[in-house]
């Protein structure tokens, strides 16, 4: 499956172009079109991969002279002229797009010996781009470029490999493949043409700053501008849309102002079993008085050839532990054309590294606490020289953690560190899986949202006060509703430390080896076999009780074998897997 979205090259020759085009198409289902126009002098082109859920969201325009060309492909939460005449992006300065871009898109405009490329305020969609002296390539397919341009892709990027290992990510813009990397978030990039070869340019046109500077009246602009990014996206999306809910707050206030807003839309939860999570979201659409739709997943997920075009899709950088959503988003597909979600800038609430960091006084402290948090040691335990990737994990990290000195406080401090570094490189690859068959929404991300809950008291942002705001002001029964947190059930109370009391027991019991507190469960604890057990049990690479080895070079195939078919999966349908080419059995 080719990942749906935009791609282009310029400077390249016929043969080049053909070739380009052809390792797009060789990877496209066939139901997914290839969209492309070509520049008025022959030496690049522009477009699209695009499936039935992409029908209107991607735009392609001519200049009236015919001189340039343009391509949109996502959505633009406020009316914006480049989402329907993108060949005008070389118009725009960075100035410009700040004023104007709020959403979650890609953009490209191919001129004579000129390319610009623009990237969403969050880096919502990752788009990936080859630069040789002659040529500039993007796409977001990862694998597409890898065929074209990579001669010899058993030819990694240790330091991409490092973070890989370490991270289960790369928050530098590097791939495994030397040549290839991926464009970062809010990024104004110009490709000019010279004698001496492309000259090449990025900007930064929006940097979040989070600072608390409460104001009066805060709390109702809270409120309003989270309703006015809900309305924004059911006019954005007709209304064809279902909301996914679960026994978290950030579903729950969506669908609370959905409910207010008098939308008649559909909500769907998926679940291995029954438990608190979907026990609480069954209760929430009750009292909304709103249709609920129960998605069932396998209680084992193969990894099998099932799920070789989804793994693709993803650029082979979807987390495992997020493998079972190529399960539910054909479902969604079911019941609506967009889907609005939960997930956020995490600024709302206390993000997992702002405990370690609230005491972060300076860089080094800093580093070490997002270090500890962002390491994992799960996939370090099966392969070969742990030490070298992290140390050469490490230097990358320290290279792109701030200095809480430079804010407000270290809270703050993480909070920018999140969404300029970690939101905008954790798991969007699998955005485009999801585009195949719906498009992915979230109000979390208006900018004008996050620029006033950005200005919240931390301890206030900390308690996920925004939320609750918002549900009291929109649909104040779901007040009183308790929430899950990773299925164990907690109060229905604001105090963050009483929220924590059920997980820390959780936790004592687990570690104690008592017999677990069934009220807080019910026999249905995290570390209970459910999605994507095979791969998540004990993190990912890890297969149930036991560590297999992982890559067969000789052979050319991951040795993950799926207990039901028995049938291993090549290499070649997952292209960042093989990096593991480098890894070693545990055993």
């Amino acid at each position: 499956m080719l990942p749906n979205g935009i791609l282009g090259i310029v400077g390249g020759s016929a043969a080049e172009i053909d070739r380009f085009l052809e390792s797009h198409r060789t990877l496209a289902l066939t139901e997914q079109q290839l969209r492309f126009e070509r520049d008025r002098a022959g030496g690049g082109m522009l477009g699209c991969a695009v499936s039935a859920a992409s029908t209107g969201l991607t735009t392609l325009s001519r200049s009236d002279d015919g001189a340039r060309i343009g391509v949109f492909d996502g959505v633009n939460f406020d009316d914006w002229d480049i989402e329907h005449e993108p060949h005008l992006l070389p118009e725009r300065s960075a100035r410009d797009i700040n004023r104007d871009a709020n959403g979650q898109f890609l953009v490209a405009a191919l001129g004579e010996h000129a390319l610009d490329l623009l990237t969403d305020p969050w880096g919502t969609l990752p788009v990936y781009v080859f630069e040789s002296r002659d040529t500039v390539a993007f796409s977001v397919s990862l694998d597409a470029l890898r065929r074209c341009f990579i001669s010899d892709d058993t030819v990694l990027n240790k330091a991409a490999v490092a973070q890989l290992m370490v991270f289960g990510t790369t928050f530098d813009g590097q791939t495994v493949y030397p040549g290839i990397r991926r464009l970062g978030r809010a990024m104004l990039y110009r490709a000019r043409w010279s004698p001496s070869g492309w000259r090449l340019s990025e900007e930064e046109y929006f940097s979040p700053e989070v600072e608390p500077s409460e104001y009066r009246g805060i709390d109702n602009d809270v409120v309003d501008g989270f309703r006015a990014a809900v309305r924004k996206l059911l006019r954005k999306s007709n209304g064809d849309l279902l909301c996914t809910l679960s026994g978290g707050l950030d579903s729950r206030t969506i669908a609370a102002v959905l409910s207010a807003e008098g939308a008649n839309v559909p909500y769907a939860t998926h679940a291995v079993r029954e438990g608190h999570d979907a026990i609480i979201a069954r209760r929430v659409a009750e009292l909304l008085g709103a249709q609920h739709h129960m998605i069932p997943l396998p209680g084992h997920l193969p990894l099998d050839a099932q799920a070789t075009d989804f793994l693709q899709a993803s650029n082979g950088a979807m987390s495992f532990d997020n493998y079972h959503v190529m399960w539910t988003f054909p479902e969604f597909a079911r019941l609506g054309r967009f889907v609005m979600d939960g997930v956020h800038t995490s600024i709302e609430g206390r993000w997992f590294m702002r405990n370690d960091a609230a005491s972060a006084r300076n860089h080094e402290r800093f580093f070490e606490a997002a270090y500890r948090h962002l390491r994992r040691p799960a996939i370090l335990r099966h392969v070969r020289n742990p030490e070298r990737h992290e140390r050469e994990a490490r230097e990358v990290l320290r290279r792109l953690t701030p200095d809480p000195r430079d804010y407000a406080s270290p809270g703050c401090c993480a909070d920018v560190f999140n969404v300029r570094t970690v939101l905008p490189n954790h798991g969007t690859d699998a955005a485009l899986l999801e585009n195949h068959f719906l498009r992915f929404l979230s109000p979390f991300y208006d900018r004008e949202y996050v620029g006033i809950i950005s200005r919240l008291s931390e301890r206030r942002r900390w308690t996920q006060q925004p939320q609750r705001l918002i549900i009291r002001a929109s649909a104040p029964q779901l007040a009183t509703v308790p929430r899950a947190y990773s299925d164990i059930l907690t109060w229905a109370v604001e105090h963050p430390l009483l929220l924590r009391v059920p997980v820390a027991l959780e936790r004592l019991y687990d570690r104690t080896g008592l017999a677990r507190f069934p009220v807080l469960h019910r026999h249905l604890s995290r570390r209970a076999p459910t999605l994507g057990y095979a791969l998540h049990a004990d993190g990912p690479l890890r297969m149930g009780a036991h560590a297999t080895s992982l890559f067969n070079p000789m052979e050319g195939a991951l040795a993950l074998p799926d207990t039901q078919t028995g049938r291993d999966i090549p290499a070649a349908m997952h292209p960042v897997l093989h990096l593991l080419l480098d890894a070693s059995p545990a055993l």
